[in-house]
């Protein structure tokens, strides 16, 4: 057969689109029995007829060829030849060998190259029958690999040795064609080069893992983002010896999902830690918080405010150069926090011209060109004091999740608690100095006279000759009355250290009575001295404008 040829359409009208494409390349006789053969068959064929390896591949890349039948021996090479040069061209094109019975080594190349199958050419009429059954079974299984490979929701490709397209299935042809530099038809696809059509790759972790694939023989799989296409992909890759299998799929809705759990668990974590630093001003609390804010929510404006009367004062805020600072005013009336102080609950507001028309007759929004707003009331002690906020002068494409509504609120409310807490802290502040106070009167208006009265028991013991008892006694309500003082200043001292620590052992101010047996101390002269000497010395160390000391000469006092 010296001209490759078409020898027809061997179907019927109504069978045209399901005939079978085959291409035989054999010697003329092979051919006769193969083209009768066909017309005898009940599936419908497309028979192509050739003898040379060099017109089967031109065959091959410009007609429909379903499936490939060629004898081992050719005019100059050989059927194994043209199967070595299939492989390296369309991977998934069935081939079966049509050769003489016995030779095991042909067939041993055969497999190894990839061929389809194997099929003695005798006896002839018989074989004959067997091979165009078989051609029609390994279309039909080819033809079902590809169907589900079309109806995978994941994209397929399959690339030759060359980096050549040999099959997409739709959605493989539908991203590559999408991420194309130039506009490219689906049945261009197949037999373009993959860095052709994809330039852009070039460089990418796609274009390293391929390669690091096919290198290694080794299946690959990786996620990484096309920027050409702002996505991410989840890819496995599976090499042979005449190619590489790609799966890959759009994972760029699971990446968002993953990042902003992230972003989340780390404005958690940075808010704990800010939160959480005892010796940090308030402010600076604040101002970290508002920072951490931002961030989250992409917004340029972030304020603490409070209220007076009908004034909304800016007190710690996180804004460009030409926003708000703090101490600035504006009319309350003229704010969206009025809404939120009004309402004593969360406005949320990712565009307040759509969401809230209303408000864009307030200077916030003609003015200071504010679009969307996020704040939330702070209430100390059941009243609503100002907001805590975030607003933008670009209205957002999306809304406010739930998540940044509920962080947005939790910062609020840690606000608002920190708010009461130093209002009771200055409440006890006041508490405390009161104490103080106290105790630096009964340190000297009362003490001062006491040391009068013990100086004086010493003269009058020295002088007095009668009942001891009535010295006894008086001795034991003056030191009565030393003990109670001395458990008042230890009552005010415990309350100072109890702000430090919380908790204090203070002893209990009950004292035995006069008379009591173990309350009983016998002063001696010398005792009394050095107790005098000793609260004298901490009276002067301790005095306050609290009171004139009542041993101090009546003249000096009205002085």
């Amino acid at each position: 057969m010296d001209n490759p040829g078409h020898v027809g359409d061997i179907r019927t009208d109504s069978e045209e689109s399901n005939a079978v494409g085959l291409l035989y390349v054999g010697g003329s006789d092979g051919s006769e029995t193969v083209t009768a053969a066909v017309s005898a068959a009940t599936t419908p064929f497309e028979l192509y007829t050739c003898s040379r390896v060099s017109e089967a591949l031109e065959l091959i890349a410009t007609e429909p060829i379903d499936c490939v039948v060629t004898e081992q021996t050719l005019p100059e090479r050989t059927g194994l030849a043209l199967l070595g040069e299939i492989r390296e061209r369309a991977d998934d094109l069935p081939v079966i060998l049509f050769a003489d019975d016995g030779d095991e080594s042909v067939a041993s190349e055969a497999i190894s190259l990839g061929v389809t199958d194997y099929i003695a050419k005798t006896p002839s009429e018989e074989q004959t029958d067997l091979l165009l059954r078989r051609v029609a079974a390994v279309v039909t299984e080819r033809d079902e690999r590809q169907a589900i490979l079309d109806r995978m929701t994941d994209a397929f490709f399959a690339l030759d040795r060359n980096w050549e397209f040999t099959y997409l299935n739709d959605r493989g042809r539908e991203i590559v064609r999408e991420a194309a530099s130039e506009h490219v038809s689906t049945d261009e696809l197949v037999g373009r080069n993959i860095w052709e059509v994809l330039p852009e790759a070039i460089g990418t972790e796609f274009y390293e893992q391929y390669h690091d694939a096919m290198d290694e023989q080794s299946p690959v799989v990786f996620e990484a983002k096309y920027e050409t296409l702002d996505t991410w992909f989840e890819v496995r890759g599976y090499p042979s010896s005449t190619g590489l299998s790609v799966y890959f799929r759009d994972i760029t809705d699971r990446v968002a999902r993953e990042q902003s759990i992230t972003r989340r668990e780390r404005a958690l974590r940075e808010m704990y830690r800010v939160t959480a630093q005892k010796e940090t001003p308030l402010e600076t609390k604040v101002e970290s918080l508002l920072a951490i804010g931002k961030d989250l929510l992409g917004t340029e404006f972030g304020a603490l405010s409070r209220i007076e009367g009908e004034t909304y004062v800016f007190e710690i805020t996180d804004t460009p150069e030409n926003g708000p600072k703090p101490g600035d005013t504006v009319p309350l009336s003229t704010t969206n926090c009025e809404r939120a102080i009004v309402e004593e609950e969360t406005l949320v507001l990712s565009d307040i011209a759509e969401q809230a028309p209303e408000l864009t007759d307030r200077a916030g929004f003609i003015d200071q060109g504010v679009r969307c707003y996020l704040g939330t009331p702070v209430v100390v002690d059941g009243s609503v004091t100002g907001t805590f906020c975030f607003y933008d002068q670009a209205a957002r494409t999306e809304p406010f999740s739930e998540w940044e509504v509920t962080l947005v609120e939790l910062m609020g409310n840690w606000v608002s608690y920190e708010r009461e807490r130093q209002r009771r802290e200055q409440a006890l502040t006041r508490e405390r100095n009161r104490m103080a106070d106290f105790a630096s009167f009964v340190s000297h208006d009362l003490r001062n006279p006491l040391n009068v009265a013990v100086g004086r028991l010493d003269l009058i013991e020295d002088e007095y000759d009668g009942d001891p008892e009535h010295v006894s006694t008086v001795e034991s309500a003056l030191e009565r009355m030393d003990d109670l003082i001395e458990d008042a200043l230890t009552l005010a001292r415990a309350t100072e250290s109890s702000r430090r620590r919380r908790s204090t052992p203070v002893r209990s101010p009950a004292r035995p009575g006069p008379g009591s047996v173990t309350s009983r101390r016998r002063w001696t002269s010398s005792t009394r001295l050095r107790w005098k000497a000793t609260r004298t010395a901490s009276d002067s160390c301790s005095r306050t404008s609290f009171g004139t000391p009542w041993n101090t000469p009546e003249t000096e006092r009205r002085e």
